[in-house]
Formats: C-alpha cells, structure tokens, sequence
C-alpha cells in the first residue's frame, strides 16, 4: 500500500469532483488490500468508497449539487456519471 497525492481530476459530463475530508475502510477495502477480488478490481486502486467531503466542481449535467455543497458518498458500486446526477 502507498500513500502519495494525486492530480485533481476534472469532471466529465454528470460527474463531480469531491475534495474528500473523511473516508472510513470497510470490509470490501480489506479484501481488495489482500488481493480476494482480483478478478473484479484493477490497480492501481485509491481504497474508501465510503466518504465525506465537499463538491468542488461540476460537469456539464450535474443538477443536484453545486460546488460548496456537503455531501456523502456511499457508493457501494462504480462511482460514475450514472450516481452524479
């Protein structure tokens, strides 16, 4: 496992951009750290899909929130243009 910073991503269309202030680990992120899911993810891998944080842009789209907004994110599944809306 590596800890190091990565590029801001910009948004695509219906996606949104989040500056994360708290993310938790949860038992998928400990599967996927002992390599249980290899068929399923692709590395390298950012772990915490569970968070916190605040909208910091918008793709074109993007109705629901706006840049300043608090929100939490529990995406179980791909976070993608399809959860964004």
């Amino acid at each position: 496992m590596v800890y190091e910073d990565v590029p801001s991503p910009e948004p695509g269309e219906k996606q949104v951009v989040v500056q994360v202030n708290w993310s938790s680990i949860c038992g998928t992120d400990l599967h996927i750290y002992l390599g249980e899911f290899k068929d399923r993810v692709t590395h390298p891998r950012i772990l915490g899909h569970e968070f916190s944080g605040v909208v910091k842009a918008v793709g074109k789209g993007v109705t629901r929130v706006k840049p300043g907004d608090r929100v939490v994110i529990l995406g179980a599944g791909r976070l993608g243009p399809e959860n964004s809306r």
